[in-house]
């Protein structure tokens, strides 16, 4: 059974849940966290429809995966996150136990919210390898972290586990100082009045990417980033 957080209900996040709800099993089960709303903006760019206007994004999500897909062990928070976040309600010792296998997947547009979950995972799996030291059993591959980022065509995906934390921070120390956006998971609209549109196929193409990378996780040398551009069909990894 694996354990999948996804940050960010957008166009990225938006189109990856309901293929994760498709590739997964019942037993396994999948947590959406955004604190947005659905607005008329999103309706071209994510998997929302009409009906979605006015509703949280997660929850809105979280219905549609549960009522077409038949996954019924898909859950939602309907908030941002920040540092008054209660992570260890959200991620308990029962859960880390139950699980083979956690995935904190990040879906979001800026920095500070990618910080902040990055924190969490780091905080996670230092009391991940304490409690295994105890019960003298420890999974490399307990605890996976992937971060997706994407500017209008090009983007890339950072992968690593809890035997090797290696994060966007670590690959781009500038992230950590960069402050820009209002809320810490918020929406890509600031950012397309501002004239630079993520394309949905963009989007599309990176959630196509995380699905391969959680199905091909073990044969991937990890940690990892693998870049894209969705136009030039380049794909690399390093």
């Amino acid at each position: 059974m694996n354990y999948y957080i996804i940050l960010g209900c957008g166009g990225t996040g938006g189109n990856l849940a309901p293929k994760l709800a498709r590739f997964t099993s019942n037993e396994d089960s999948i947590l959406l966290i955004d604190g947005d709303i659905v607005t008329e903006n999103n309706l071209l760019r994510q998997p929302f429809q009409k009906h979605d206007l006015a509703l949280n994004k997660a929850e809105a999500l979280c219905k549609k995966i549960n009522s077409v897909t038949q996954h019924t062990n898909c859950y939602y928070i309907d908030q941002y996150i920040d540092e008054n976040t209660k992570w260890h309600t959200i991620i308990t010792k029962d859960i880390i136990q139950k699980y083979s296998s956690i995935y904190f997947i990040s879906c979001v547009d800026n920095h500070p919210a990618r910080i902040l979950f990055e924190n969490v995972f780091k905080q996670s799996a230092l009391q991940y390898k304490n409690w295994s030291d105890i019960n003298h059993s420890y999974n490399s591959y307990k605890l996976v972290f992937i971060d997706s980022a994407n500017e209008d065509t090009y983007g890339d995906i950072v992968v690593c586990n809890n035997l090797k934390v290696k994060l966007r921070s670590n690959y781009y120390p500038k992230i950590k100082t960069d402050n820009k956006g209002k809320k810490l998971n918020g929406v890509c609209e600031q950012i397309i009045a501002e004239g630079s549109l993520q394309q949905y196929t963009t989007n599309d193409n990176a959630s196509n990417l995380i699905l391969k990378i959680i199905s091909d996780l073990k044969n991937i040398k990890l940690p990892a980033i693998v870049y894209f551009d969705t136009f030039n069909l380049k794909i690399c990894h390093q």
